[in-house]
C-alpha cells in the first residue's frame, strides 16, 4: 500500500488520499520540508511535492523517494498520482482513514456517546480525538 507525505502546496491532495485510503502524512504550515524528509526517511514514505522543493528534498533523501506533482488542482494531482503510482481504490479503500488525523481506526457512538463527545470537546477546546479518549 502507498505511504505518503505530502508537504504545504500538497495538503488538499493528502486529504483526498486519504478518503482512498492512503496512509498520508499531511505536513502543517507550520512545518518545513526537512521535516518532510525526516518522516520519509523514518517510516519509508515517499514524499509528493510542487514547487521547487523537490530538488532539496533529493538532497536530503534520495530520488527515489520524492515525486515532484506536476497538477495545478487537488483533483489533477490525485489523478495523477493514481496513474503514475497505478493506485487502485477498493470500495473496503474509501474512507477507511480519518481525513483529519489519518488515523485507520473508527469508533461506533450510540447518539448519546458522541453527544458527550461534542460536549467534551467544547469543555476542553480540543479539536483532535487523541486528547479526548480519557473522556470515555
Amino acid at each position: 500500500m502507498l505511504r505518503v507525505v505530502v508537504d504545504v502546496p500538497c495538503q488538499g491532495l493528502g486529504k483526498k488520499l486519504r478518503h482512498l485510503g492512503v496512509d498520508c502524512v499531511i505536513l502543517e504550515n507550520t512545518q518545513s520540508i526537512d521535516d518532510a524528509a525526516k518522516i520519509s526517511l523514518a517510516e519509508g514514505r515517499i514524499i509528493l511535492s510542487r514547487d521547487g522543493n523537490c530538488d532539496k528534498l533529493v538532497r536530503l533523501t534520495d530520488p527515489g523517494r520524492v515525486y515532484k506533482v506536476l497538477g495545478s488542482s487537488a483533483t489533477e494531482q490525485l489523478a495523477e498520482i493514481r496513474q503514475h503510482f497505478n493506485l487502485l481504490v477498493e470500495e473496503e479503500d474509501l474512507f477507511s482513514r480519518c481525513a483529519i488525523c489519518n488515523c485507520p481506526y473508527f469508533l461506533m457512538l450510540q447518539p448519546g456517546q458522541a453527544k458527550a463527545l461534542k460536549a467534551a470537546q467544547e469543555v476542553y477546546n480540543s479539536s483532535t480525538v487523541e486528547e479526548m479518549y480519557d473522556v470515555f
